[in-house]
C-alpha cells in the first residue's frame, strides 16, 4: 500500500474561521512555522482583521470607509450621500462591503506574516 503525503497545512493550528480569511499563501507559510509563531501571528492578525458585522453595521451608517482607514473617500462619501449620486453610490458599496473586508484582511495576514518573518529572521 503506498504511503500519503501529508500536506503542509496539516500542522496549522487555524480555526475554520480564521483560514477562511488567509490566502492560500499564508496558510502556506504558516504550516512551515512553529507552533509558537503561529500562535504569534494569530494573535497579531487577530488583533488587526476587520468583522464583517462591523463593516455591515457602518455601512448601513454610512461610515463603512472610515472603518478602513479610508477617510478622503469618507470625507466624499458623506458629502454626497445628500444627494442622488450618494445613495446609488451607498446601494452600490453594499455589493462591495464583503470583498472590502476580505482584502483587507488578506492585506494584513500577509503584513503580519512578513513582519513575523522578518522579526525572527
Amino acid at each position: 500500500m503506498a504511503e500519503t503525503i501529508q500536506p503542509a497545512q496539516e500542522s496549522l493550528l487555524l480555526a475554520s474561521g480564521d483560514a477562511r480569511d488567509l490566502p492560500a499563501m499564508v496558510c502556506s507559510e504558516l504550516g512551515r512555522l512553529p507552533q509558537q509563531r503561529q500562535e504569534e501571528f494569530l494573535e497579531r492578525f487577530r488583533a488587526k482583521r476587520k468583522s464583517r458585522g462591523w463593516a455591515w453595521l457602518l455601512w448601513f451608517l454610512g461610515w463603512h470607509f472610515a472603518y478602513f482607514r479610508e477617510w478622503g473617500l469618507q470625507i466624499l462619501y458623506l458629502v454626497t450621500l445628500f444627494f442622488v449620486v450618494g445613495l446609488v453610490w451607498w446601494v452600490v458599496e453594499a455589493f462591495k462591503v464583503n470583498d472590502r473586508v476580505r482584502q483587507w484582511n488578506a492585506d494584513r495576514a500577509v503584513e503580519v506574516l512578513r513582519d513575523l518573518k522578518a522579526l525572527h529572521a
